[in-house]
């Protein structure tokens, strides 16, 4: 059997095929191929409450069952909240404090990313072949269970009254900022972090520079679900689908950086690499596309930043629903 892993479906964009028993299901209401299924206009407490809402979803479910998804889903949605309580910072010229909340949910971010590491490569390995690297096989069953029983532990400590007692001047906070203000404060972040991923472009052989790329572009598509949430529109529909392409596109890039660096050091750290005949080649085949996967990024991105984007968000911001408050 296959493991049952999703990732926004990047590990799928050329492994669907391949791969029969893998879920390729998105939850409806998370993406951006979603965003039809949005009714009404939220406001920004409304929309941090909803990402608390499936935050707690994924954290019952991960605590109850460590599937793959919901490991990943609990790992996304730690992303989005950090994302909103940076936004809401920003909005309130800093009279509100993230770095409660950080230091809260940090903890339990980096241990579900040590098991979700795991889950990916055991992913990308079985494109490899099922069959494939028995002993790393071995290798990964045994990393994940002492990873699964880690996170459970601190799973078991975090504090939710502590969430809840830090989210109520927050909300407080965000409850004073108009939809207007949040719109244009919003627009002003994703040209920001826009402009960011502009000066990256020539810094591709660079793999902390792509990573940085990546985090500014996960920073992006978070500010987009916050904007068609306040406003739904077609304008910021379509930049969502135009980020969306390149930000899976660097995360199966990320994914395999990650497996190669894991293999290679597996073969030279381990008694047992030695007895894996297949190793090398393995290593060799995500090394190659490693290498044209970034030329693909490349591509993509040049025609990404190409884009006229000034034009559709100007047309949201000047939206006649953020004058009415």
């Amino acid at each position: 059997m296959p493991p049952n892993y999703t990732s926004d479906n990047r590990i799928f964009l050329k492994t669907i095929k391949t791969a029969p028993g893998f879920s390729d299901v998105r939850i409806s209401y998370l993406g951006v191929k979603s965003s039809k299924f949005h009714i009404v206009h939220m406001s920004l407490s409304k929309h941090y409450l909803d990402q608390i809402h499936w935050f707690k979803t994924y954290f019952d479910q991960t605590m109850k069952r460590q599937e793959v998804e919901d490991v990943h889903q609990l790992r996304v949605f730690i992303k989005r909240i950090r994302t909103v309580l940076s936004l809401t910072q920003i909005f309130s010229d800093e009279v509100f404090n993230k770095k409660p909340h950080f230091e809260l949910f940090s903890p339990l971010f980096r241990k579900a990313g040590f098991l979700r590491e795991i889950h990916v490569n055991e992913a990308l390995l079985y494109e490899a072949g099922p069959h494939m690297l028995t002993l790393y096989q071995d290798y990964l069953s045994e990393s994940k269970d002492s990873a699964t029983a880690d996170l459970l532990v601190e799973g078991n400590t975090f504090n939710f009254s502590v969430l809840e007692t830090l989210n109520k001047p927050v909300l407080e906070r965000m409850n004073t900022l108009s939809s207007g203000q949040v719109a244009k404060q919003s627009a002003t972040y994703f040209t920001g972090k826009l402009n960011k991923v502009g000066a990256l472009l020539d810094l591709l052989n660079d793999d902390q520079k792509v990573h940085k790329m990546r985090i500014h572009l996960q920073n992006i598509r978070a500010a987009l679900r916050l904007m068609y949430d306040l406003n739904p529109s077609v304008e910021i529909e379509k930049l969502q689908s135009d980020t969306e392409l390149l930000t899976d596109l660097i995360g199966r890039w990320h994914d395999v950086t990650v497996f190669v660096e894991e293999l290679n050091h597996y073969a030279t750290s381990s008694r047992t690499a030695k007895s894996e005949a297949e190793l090398k080649n393995v290593i060799d085949q995500f090394s190659g596309e490693k290498e044209l996967t970034l030329i693909e990024i490349g591509s993509v991105l040049k025609q990404y930043l190409a884009k006229d984007m000034k034009t559709p968000l100007q047309t949201w911001t000047d939206s006649p629903i953020f004058s009415a408050d």
